[in-house]
């Protein structure tokens, strides 16, 4: 039987860490795997570094460069040459090749990828000659990262969505702000989640504190996120050096990389919490389910904001790390905004707060540290919700559900 060539454009992509990485690596490698249909992947060619030795059941073409227009010619082409049937975009940007072929393109979208114009091709001839010839110099980067300055490069993604035949979004906050440019609600389906449940289960705590080094006879308190200020860290490290005064057992562990590792390092300084508030530098993924299963409560206080150097609003789309915390039992406690109702239900698979409000965090805080049913209900209900609608498995069948309804 002839196989249906499906074509996976990913500029996020495996051996990178986050969401739409994760999600990415991992739809590609799913759909791999059923028989009827031959997968290509195109990402950027800086995704090669450490991937020669990797093996995957598809074809990996690192084929996208910074030049934005030149990838759209270069994908036209491979599309034309491997008889690509579908198209699955990971970034809004690349929706954009629905305008240019006949073949329906689909996305998965987490929001940033269309409310930031940081894809796109580039139009004037001093952003051509900077982009590609003086990129470190300064001023010139404040100039070029000001989203307001090249916004028209916005427009791109907006057209790709517009006409590409379906949108999956991965919160009803995601496909709010969808409708609100204008995208018919008829072609978005919101589907939160992304979990490989085969990586992301219960452990014992005792096994996995010893593999990650963490002590056995303390109350941890975990963050796993990009070290930037929508995070939210730098609210919830005087929280917990507040709590610590009176709860000597506590422990926060924060793990990532990001632009504000020196404002938390001089932060925890400050509060002189050094030998309670630790920094660990990322991990690999592999490594993500012990640290969650080592963890007391799972902790995101991400938090609407400005970044001045893009002149760009962030907020958080999903948050893929608390549905992996429900898969593996760990309690959450995270904020009530952006697209995080979607995959968190306050007091039911986790605890929601005002991330601004100290005293309604240290309350959620000890409720669970101090109230064992409160914790077991909400270890089940996030379990179950894990299993029935964040798994991967789930989240591929009503994608493909989905397609084969649409057509």
């Amino acid at each position: 039987m002839k196989k249906l060539s499906i074509l996976i454009i990913a500029p996020d992509f495996y051996p990178k860490i986050g969401g739409m990485e994760i999600i990415a690596t991992e739809l590609s490698i799913k759909l791999s795997q059923i028989p009827s249909l031959k997968i290509y992947v195109i990402t950027n060619r800086e995704n090669l570094v450490n991937t020669e030795n990797q093996e995957f059941q598809f074809d990996i073409l690192y084929v996208l460069t910074n030049n934005y227009s030149r990838n759209i010619f270069t994908i036209l082409k491979l599309i034309s040459r491997l008889n690509i049937k579908g198209i699955f975009c990971t970034n809004s940007g690349y929706s954009i090749i629905s305008l240019f072929t006949l073949k329906p393109v689909y996305v998965i979208t987490a929001a940033n990828d269309f409310l930031r114009s940081w894809i796109g091709p580039k139009l004037p001839l001093w952003e051509y000659i900077y982009y590609h010839r003086l990129k470190k110099i300064f001023p010139l980067i404040l100039w070029y990262n000001n989203v307001g300055k090249v916004k028209y490069r916005n427009i791109f993604a907006i057209l790709g969505l517009k006409s590409c035949r379906l949108i999956f979004a991965n919160s009803e906050w995601t496909k709010l702000q969808l409708i609100k440019r204008q995208i018919k609600n008829s072609k978005i389906i919101c589907i939160p989640g992304g979990v490989d449940t085969n990586i992301f289960f219960p452990m014992e705590k005792i096994d996995s504190r010893k593999k990650t080094n963490l002590p056995e006879n303390k109350n941890i308190i975990v963050s796993l996120s990009h070290l930037i200020k929508v995070k939210g860290l730098h609210l919830s490290i005087p929280i917990i050096a507040d709590i610590i005064q009176t709860n000597p057992d506590i422990e926060y562990h924060i793990f990532g990389r990001g632009s504000q590792r020196d404002r938390i390092n001089n932060q925890i300084k400050e509060l002189k919490c050094e030998n309670k508030i630790f920094i660990h530098d990322e991990i690999q993924h592999k490594d993500i389910t012990m640290i969650i299963n080592s963890a007391d409560i799972l902790l995101q206080l991400s938090v609407p904001a400005w970044d001045k150097n893009t002149n760009s609003y962030h907020i958080e789309s999903m948050g893929l790390v608390l549905c992996e915390a429900n898969a593996c039992g760990t309690p959450v406690i995270a904020s009530n905004c952006g697209g995080i109702p979607s995959v968190i239900t306050d007091n039911y698979n986790g605890l929601l707060v005002d991330p601004l409000n100290t005293h309604a965090v240290k309350k959620a805080i000890n409720r669970i540290l101090k109230n064992n049913s409160l914790k077991t209900k909400l270890i089940q209900n996030g379990l179950k919700r894990a299993k029935n609608e964040f798994s991967l498995e789930i989240i591929i069948k009503k994608i493909i559900r989905s397609i084969i309804d649409e057509t």
